[in-house]
């Protein structure tokens, strides 16, 4: 099997493919090395963006497929709020540079072996890989044997079946520095210190055959791309943007620090921030020549910013609820296409604490996972595939009683129906209770601002009781018909049409 980079020795004696890596948190990080072949079309391509030779095209709109690895029985694998903000400050980072991301979607794999260990099994590309897509797969990290982030294949060999070409996150760095940067390497960029993979940080040595600082040899040594200054410090490394660092000395005797906020560098999280004007180019020039099938999809019609903020109304704050089965409705947003619904046990939103956590594709949502006598929050967050980044909803709370919404659970009754549901807006809505004893209720019904808009108390007999509701005063919209007893409620949606 080719590999687009080599790793550490006792990485390579572990795995069957290794690639490019980034690592932080994990114990080991190990550096990189093309293949001659992949090395020469870097070597061409950033000498014609050296000398101004190079013209990108006017769109690189490219799809993300994100996979989560999880536990056979489900568990673990990084959430989808997770997903939706590593996404967000990926692309946002990209289309600062004119490559827009969309994220083709979320696909979740239940397999304990791949979770702990992506590397134990060489099908995994084969098995779950979307194609004409970049595949990102998140995994737990297993301690010693996980690499922080890698990049695993070559965009030159994908016309040979199996060559592996995806990229692998470890969940404890799942994180927007981290994809930025393994993204760069699936587009084709290598580290900075390229050359200089497990040398260490090499401080104030001076360094032969490598790339010097007054830029005559940049085309053919270390990164190949020479708006990049040299770097030699393949360890991870402090910095900010003043420049921290050990000082270097390249071949012709003069100091320097390297970049710390570059990307591709070895610096830390916090430091890096952007790309340089020439590996933008050479990335777009490596698309160009060797990742055409990314265009192979048709792009989502909705992609833009999303710009407006969903409104949580239903149930609103301090409501009381039913706890096996729970309505949820909110404003829908304009361009947006689905929703991150989130509940919590506290206000802060703390993932310890998360109850349900769902993307909506409409604006509700049927809850039936609560437990009585709590209290919960909740919110909401508008999506599309190209822009994660909308801010989520003002959270709103509410308590569940001890009854549930379930007819069976009220002694005696039977059936509960509505019709026509939907209703034209002026017809008349029916409401059918099939009854085997007597019994007193409060008929009401809500819109989706929890606001009651009609309320009448009824007396039902022992047998199929009739009441109608006259929608000829309400707006278009949904609503909840909630009939209350003294042992619970019962409740059913309706849609209230032009």
């Amino acid at each position: 099997m080719k590999n687009f980079n080599l790793s550490c020795l006792l990485i390579l004696l572990a795995l069957p493919f290794v690639g490019f890596a980034q690592n932080e948190k994990p114990a080991e990080w190990c550096g990189s090395e093309y293949p001659a072949n992949m090395l020469s079309i870097l070597e061409r391509v950033s000498a014609e963006v050296a000398n101004g030779t190079y013209s990108p095209r006017n769109n690189y709109t490219m799809p993300l497929t994100i996979h989560v690895l999880r536990n056979s029985d489900g568990s673990g694998g990084v959430s989808d709020a997770s997903v939706y903000e590593v996404f967000c400050e990926t692309s946002e980072k990209y289309a600062e540079y004119g490559m827009n991301l969309y994220l083709n979607s979320i696909e979740y794999h239940d397999n304990s072996t791949f979770n702990s260990n992506p590397n134990s099994d060489g099908t995994l590309d084969l098995l779950y890989s979307v194609a004409s897509t970049v595949n990102i797969f998140v995994h737990s990290a297993v301690s010693g044997q996980d690499l922080c982030g890698v990049y695993k294949g070559s965009a030159i060999y994908q016309q040979t079946v199996g060559s592996p070409d995806l990229i692998q996150v470890s969940s404890v760095c799942w994180s927007g520095s981290t994809l930025i940067h393994e993204l760069g390497h699936y587009f084709g960029l290598p580290h900075t210190f390229f050359g200089h993979e497990g040398s260490g940080l090499n401080c104030n040595t001076q360094m032969n055959n490598a790339e010097k600082v007054d830029g005559s040899n940049c085309t053919t040594k270390g990164d190949r791309i020479c708006d990049t200054p040299p770097d030699y410090s393949s360890d991870r490394w402090q910095c900010n943007p003043q420049g921290e660092g050990c000082n270097q000395i390249d071949p012709d005797g003069v100091q320097f620090r390297p970049d710390g906020t570059n990307y591709m560098s070895y610096s830390n999280d916090a430091c890096v921030s952007k790309f340089t004007a020439n590996q933008v180019d050479v990335m777009k020039a490596l698309i160009d020549n060797l990742r055409q099938d990314l265009y192979n999809l048709p792009v989502p019609a909705q992609m833009g910013d999303i710009t407006g903020t969903s409104s949580a109304y239903l149930p609103p704050d301090g409501a009381l609820r039913a706890y096996d089965e729970v309505y949820f409705n909110w404003t829908p947003v304009g361009n947006a296409t689905s929703y991150i619904f989130e509940i919590n046990r506290t206000p802060a939103f703390s993932p310890t604490f998360t109850v349900e956590e769902v993307t909506a594709t409409v604006n509700e949502h049927f809850s039936y996972v609560l437990q009585p006598n709590q209290t919960y929050y909740w919110r909401v967050k508008p999506l599309n595939p190209g822009y994660t980044c909308a801010p989520y909803s003002e959270t709103a709370d509410f308590m569940t009683a001890d009854w549930t919404v379930a007819n069976e659970d009220i002694e005696g009754l039977e059936g509960f129906n509505v019709s026509p549901n939907p209703v034209l807006n002026g017809q008349s809505v029916n409401i059918e209770l099939q009854s085997s004893r007597a019994m007193e209720g409060t008929l009401n019904l809500y819109n989706v601002q929890g606001q009651r808009v009609y309320s009448e108390n009824v007396n039902l007999a022992a047998s199929l009781n009739r009441f109608a509701i006259n929608t000829q005063n309400l707006p278009a919209g949904m609503y909840v018909v909630s009939i209350d007893f003294a042992e619970g409620a019962i409740q059913k949606k309706l849609i209230i049409g032009q």
